[in-house]
């Protein structure tokens, strides 16, 4: 599973099924704003804008890590 330990708030669940591969892939472009990049990984996350802001940088890291962690995994709704 890729999600980790927010500090101090609950732990959230990665949904890719809320963005699109354009806001994905966005997230590796150095031209993407922050704002932009923040909006991408609170669809992502469940958070709110606010809360990501408010993360200890540690938290920021493994929030966005989790989200690619989560890309790179097989869909859930896959059947075999």
């Amino acid at each position: 599973m890729a999600n980790y330990p927010v500090s101090g708030l609950p732990m959230p669940e990665i949904d890719l099924r809320e963005i699109t591969y354009g806001e994905l892939s966005d997230l590796l472009d150095p031209r993407q704003t922050v704002k932009a990049a923040n909006e991408t990984i609170s669809k992502a996350s469940g958070l709110s804008v606010e809360d990501i802001r408010a993360l200890r940088v540690h938290d920021y890291r493994a929030l966005v890590r989790s989200i690619f962690i989560k890309s790179w995994q097989p869909p859930d709704d896959l059947k075999n």
